[in-house]
């Protein structure tokens, strides 16, 4: 599968955030990429309408799903628990063959529409909780060509869109939608323009980072030299970059009164400066205070939005350099360290272990 291919599925994915009618022709290319049959988003709260998404054209499937099969599906006795699961959930794994066989939901519902079994992730954040469904046709059978991208690597991306349209729902200016999504956030957020120019910062951006720098005709100039050069590398988009280039850079900012501030820069998807109003490509750079956190590279690697088992992978293999032998250090299987790798990748927005090591090593260095 080409990157190309991946990242117009993820553009998709956020253009849903602002277009929901994209939602069905996304997650049925989804399907076609992952090799599932079909696609579905749950919501928990079956009354949230909002969130019962799916990759079918034809919505009858949907319909007689949340008015009967629902309530007798045998997979929800289990979602006391599904807190303590985590990725790829197969309800083959979880339920007995005589369950599956005997479950009106399996027999007149799913095989009805060509089904065997349901893999799903459970997703729950701030005020959202829902199922990333696949359904396994009835004569499914392990593709590797299929299975080096699976639903795990776009669920990160999926969240984030459904919690970007929720955020901005009912907002009409780009101040406002900015303002309200971004300045209720603990750590600074900063717009910046492919000239450099600063068009946004969020509230703590403008307070809590108080004598690092100067914002003067939209542009940042710190105080000290070493800062500067550090953001100066955090902003760049110089042409002259390998073309396999991380599109993330981090650095590590260290104010006047000593704390200790962990920048990272990305570059903005094009959809949402389409919908921004804004006409250049830009990178966004947050800033979280690591000072409670220095020299814990467990915690600073979730800062940078790792899972706990993902920064400990992370940090294990940008030492060893090996995966299997970081698999093992962490008493992971090869398979899932692959996995997890893949989602790493997709979190911080690098392409190799080449890039996760110099992460580690620049991270390690943070005094």
């Amino acid at each position: 599968m080409s990157m190309m291919t991946i990242n117009t599925l993820v553009e998709d994915i956020y253009a849903s955030a602002i277009h929901p009618e994209n939602w069905t022709p996304t997650l049925s290319r989804l399907a076609q990429i992952t090799g599932y049959r079909g696609i579905a988003i749950v919501p928990e709260n079956t009354n949230d309408d909002s969130l019962k998404l799916s990759s079918s054209v034809d919505k009858t499937p949907d319909h007689e799903y949340y008015t009967y099969y629902i309530n007798i599906n045998p997979f929800r006795r289990l979602r006391p628990n599904l807190p303590r699961y985590k990725g790829l959930i197969r309800d083959i794994d979880l339920l007995s063959p005589d369950e599956i066989r005997n479950s009106p939901y399996y027999v007149d519902f799913l095989n009805k529409h060509g089904c065997s079994h349901t893999e799903r992730i459970y997703i729950c954040q701030q005020d959202i909780a829902f199922f990333l469904a696949g359904q396994r046709g009835k004569n499914y059978s392990y593709d590797k060509a299929t299975s080096e991208i699976d639903l795990c690597f776009f669920s990160g991306h999926i969240k984030n869109s459904i919690l970007m349209a929720r955020n901005m729902h009912a907002l009409s200016s780009k101040v406002n939608r900015l303002s309200y999504l971004y300045d209720q956030m603990k750590f600074g957020i900063f717009l910046v323009r492919e000239n450099e120019d600063v068009i946004f910062v969020n509230k703590y951006g403008s307070s809590a980072i108080n004598g690092l720098f100067r914002l003067s005709n939209n542009r940042l100039t710190f105080l000290s030299a070493h800062n500067q050069k550090l953001w100066d590398r955090l902003i760049s988009t110089r042409q002259d970059r390998p073309p396999n280039a991380a599109s993330s850079e981090i650095a590590a900012f260290t104010t006047p009164d000593g704390r200790t501030l962990l920048a990272r820069s990305m570059p903005v998807p094009d959809i949402i400066l389409d919908h921004l109003s804004v006409n250049d490509r830009c990178k966004v750079v947050f800033f979280h205070d690591i000072t409670r956190d220095t020299g814990n590279m467990i915690a600073m690697l979730q800062t940078l939005g790792l899972s706990r088992s993902e920064a400990m992978l992370a940090q294990t293999l940008g030492h060893t350099g090996s995966l299997k032998e970081s698999a093992a250090r962490i008493g992971l299987s090869y398979e899932s360290a692959r996995s997890s790798l893949k989602t790493i990748f997709s979190k911080m927005g690098i392409r190799s272990q080449n890039d996760l090591t110099a992460i580690v090593t620049r991270l390690s260095s943070v005094a």
